[in-house]
């Protein structure tokens, strides 16, 4: 990271910006990166009771390989409609499937399962290829912003990013609008 963007990432610590579009990649890279920390953790009793030595074998790999890269998530998301979702978004690495909270929410249903199918591709994947896609996402992936003025109604945001894109319905417009 430059001086540049460690100076811009420390004036922006505590701030929250609102995400007109892109919530669902986001919410993607967030739950990548929640991934690796949990290949990074050491296992616990439970974890390692139901893994074969083989499978023991790779995740002790992972948690090395993955510990030579910074895997953190250095931002949180918080939803105005779903206020609950980021605390469970924060500990989602360190909940089993046995954990109610999961079913709390389809939100909730939908993110574990979206975690779990991250988790399983990485389990298919060379260790080398998790290590380098970890390195990849956090030295290479960028976010693109806009300011906005205050005065455009969030409407008017949204639809003024995605002119040529897709057309969507007005009920798609809206269901996307509202998450």
């Amino acid at each position: 990271m430059s001086e540049t963007e460690e100076s811009r990432e420390a004036a922006n610590v505590g701030k929250y910006f609102d995400i007109i579009d892109g919530q669902q990649r986001l919410t993607t890279i967030y739950l990548i990166l929640q991934a690796f920390t949990k290949l990074a953790q050491p296992l616990s009793g439970k974890d390692e009771e139901s893994l074969t030595e083989e499978e023991k074998g790779k995740r002790y790999a992972f948690k090395y390989a993955l510990g030579q890269v910074d895997t953190s998530a250095n931002f949180s998301l918080s939803y105005q409609t779903r206020t609950d979702s980021e605390v469970f978004l924060q500990g989602i690495n360190r909940i089993d499937e046995s954990d109610k909270s999961i079913r709390e929410t389809p939100d909730h249903l939908y993110m574990w399962h979206a975690f779990q199918c991250v988790i399983e591709w990485m389990g298919t994947q060379k260790i080398e290829t998790v290590s380098k896609v970890a390195g990849m996402l956090k030295s290479k992936v960028k976010v693109i912003w806009y300011q906005l003025s205050e005065t455009i109604t969030d409407w008017k945001k949204f639809t003024d990013l995605n002119i040529g894109k897709i057309p969507l319905t007005n009920s798609e417009l809206t269901t996307r609008l509202q998450v």
